[in-house]
């Protein structure tokens, strides 16, 4: 069988299915494979919003305790045995409940992350450093986890505004924002947790840290929101664009040949 000629003329449905496909077939068929990210994106930002929600209680929280051990340095007041009774349950409560969802909520965002990348594909983007696959699975490799992810993601917002020139695509300032924010937030957390609680005032300084780590995330969750935004909307755009552009091309260039591409069609791809 001869090989398939990439630049063959455009297909009517009755065309001979033996015949090589066009330019303008073939990408089309790449754009057809495009899945819409728009739901994931709509059920990522629901829960990244309650989220917020969460982390927001969280800080009510914490201040709350705060304030229950300042009152246990200076002087503790009436019934407090019973309000730090009521104050560690409720703190496991919301501890707890920020877990739980984050790791919902990291799911989907993960899922359209790796659905961002995969469509980027389909639209025509090549020599992007990171796989679907890998676009998340960065986020899990030790050291790597430091740029790699950031890296997959600002490339992957690049190719979806510009597939085909991805790389002069210049990336907004709020993916730099976003990182740095999210690699400053992972050493908050780590030195609060390093903490020891031995003594009232470890405490309070513990609990400080985590209030500055909950407002961190807090800030940072907004930014990642505005981000998965801007990337799942300019994907749609650029699909749309070049499926308008590709049935165009299809309805007005019934060239046939294998020599190559005429000029025009070449300009306009």
């Amino acid at each position: 069988m001869p090989p398939e000629n990439p630049y063959a003329a455009p297909q009517s449905l009755d065309a001979d299915p033996n015949s090589p496909p066009s330019i303008v077939t073939s990408a089309a068929r790449s754009l057809h494979e495009f899945r819409s990210p728009d739901k994931l994106y709509t059920a990522a930002k629901v829960l990244l919003i309650i989220y917020c929600i969460i982390l927001a209680l969280s800080v009510v929280s914490s201040f709350m305790q705060l304030s229950l051990l300042q009152e246990a340095a200076d002087e503790p007041g009436p019934n407090f045995d019973s309000r730090a009774t009521a104050n560690d349950i409720r703190e496991q409560f919301v501890g707890v409940t920020q877990i739980l969802w984050f790791l919902v909520t990291g799911i989907v965002c993960l899922t359209l992350l790796r659905r961002l990348r995969w469509n980027v594909d389909t639209l025509g983007a090549k020599g992007l450093d990171s796989s679907p696959g890998w676009s998340i699975g960065w986020f899990f490799v030790p050291i790597a986890n430091l740029w790699k992810p950031y890296q997959a993601t600002a490339q992957t917002w690049q190719a979806s505004v510009n597939p085909s020139d991805w790389r002069r695509a210049a990336t907004p300032w709020l993916f730099p924002v976003w990182w740095v924010l999210w690699i400053i937030d992972g050493f908050v957390d780590r030195f609060s947790n390093r903490i020891p609680l031995d003594t009232l005032p470890q405490l309070i300084i513990a609990t400080w840290m985590d209030v500055a780590s909950l407002a961190l995330t807090l800030v940072l969750t907004g930014c990642f929101i505005k981000l998965l935004s801007e990337t799942t909307s300019a994907q749609i755009e650029t699909h749309q664009r070049l499926s308008s552009e590709a049935e165009q091309l299809v309805a007005e260039n019934p060239w046939t040949g294998t020599a190559g591409t005429p000029p025009a069609l070449e300009s306009r791809l």
